[in-house]
């Protein structure tokens, strides 16, 4: 014989499921899109360089950087971060004097990678012109959060099946609880 499940029980099973797991199903949902979207602004990115008649798109040299970008979700929150220390320097740029032991070395090799012409020129000129004036800010992640729409509807979309076979997993279904679980989902 099934189970009598009563309002309050229900109530309960309701407000278990809407504080916890769907906050987490959220979070796990907007962590992945923020990472996807910060990896998006890192290599497709359009940002200014120390000459203003040039403009780069994407920061990836080595991939180093953008595989460093990491999402994990801890219950109902999750946190996208980077594990590169020169993040935060290329997100706000550096001050001249940050750069003062930068050596022309790295740069000249960069220049090769790059395909620049006369890379230990290049890479000398640039090295002295980051020493003496610091580097630009390449935002990636304030954008790639801007861009995050948090509760847009695709991301409600995603998630509404995973509500209901959540609901669906704890609850055996008759067709007064249907049909209050359609108009619960119509809400969220």
């Amino acid at each position: 014989m099934a189970k009598k499940i009563t309002y309050d029980k229900l109530k309960k099973e309701l407000i278990d499921v809407f504080s916890n797991v769907v906050p987490t199903m959220f979070a796990d949902a907007i962590g992945k899109d923020l990472q996807n979207e910060v990896k998006h602004f890192i290599e497709h990115g359009e940002y200014n360089t120390l000459n203003p008649s040039f403009v780069a798109v994407g920061i990836v040299d080595t991939r180093k950087y953008l595989d460093s970008v990491k999402e994990i979700n801890e219950g109902n929150k999750s946190i996208v971060y980077t594990t590169d220390p020169k993040g935060k320097k290329l997100e706000y740029g550096t001050e001249a004097d940050e750069n003062k032991g930068l050596r022309s070395a790295k740069l000249i090799k960069w220049a090769e990678r790059k395909g620049l012409p006369n890379p230990p020129v290049t890479g000398k000129r640039i090295a002295e012109r980051i020493r003496k004036e610091g580097t630009v800010e390449k935002p990636h992640w304030r954008p790639a959060i801007q861009s995050v729409k948090f509760g847009n509807k695709e991301l409600i979309d995603e998630i509404k099946p995973k509500i209901i076979q959540e609901l669906k997993r704890r609850f055996r279904w008759t067709i007064a609880k249907y049909v209050m679980l359609i108009m619960v989902a119509k809400y969220i």
